[in-house]
């Protein structure tokens, strides 16, 4: 019994610690490229009346606080949401999917993966960098509320 909680823990450290490791990486690698300012960015600065508030909220306080430099914090800020959104599903289905070690390492290269595509773009200034963090998070809850009986998560899947 020991022994299978020693590897156990030893199996999660070593997740956690390559979770860590390819996202300091993706940080780096993203944070060091310009922000994408599409023609949506200014929309959203602007407070359109075409476009729903929250990621207006969002990127205009940003601004308002950092001033000239919102552009990349909003970027790495963008980049945490992600990294949290991927971190919560790779452990809400790590008991569900009984994965070896090295596909459940391959699943967090696919979830990093979009985080990289041009049409994506966590760099873009606009509200679609913060969709995919949301649309990971509600299969996150959804799997909470399904599989393991967390009757409290189906409030975060209704928000």
């Amino acid at each position: 019994m020991l022994r299978s909680e020693l590897l156990l823990a030893i199996s999660n450290y070593k997740e956690k610690v390559f979770l860590i490791f390819v996202f300091c990486v993706t940080f780096i690698i993203l944070i060091s490229k310009p922000a994408i300012i599409s023609p949506d960015t200014y929309s959203y600065l602007n407070a359109d009346i075409v476009r729903l508030p929250v990621y207006i909220i969002i990127s205009r306080s940003f601004k308002f606080l950092f001033q000239n430099n919102y552009e990349i914090i909003l970027v790495g800020f963008q980049l945490l949401f992600n990294f949290i959104s991927i971190y919560t599903v790779f452990f809400s289905s790590k008991s569900l999917l009984n994965f070896k070690l090295w596909a459940r390492l391959v699943i967090v290269i696919l979830l990093i993966y979009p985080l990289y595509t041009e049409s994506y773009g966590v760099n873009n200034i606009c509200s679609e960098s913060i969709a995919y963090p949301l649309y990971l998070l509600v299969i996150s809850f959804t799997f909470d509320f399904l599989f393991k009986d967390q009757v409290n998560k189906i409030f975060y899947i209704a928000i």
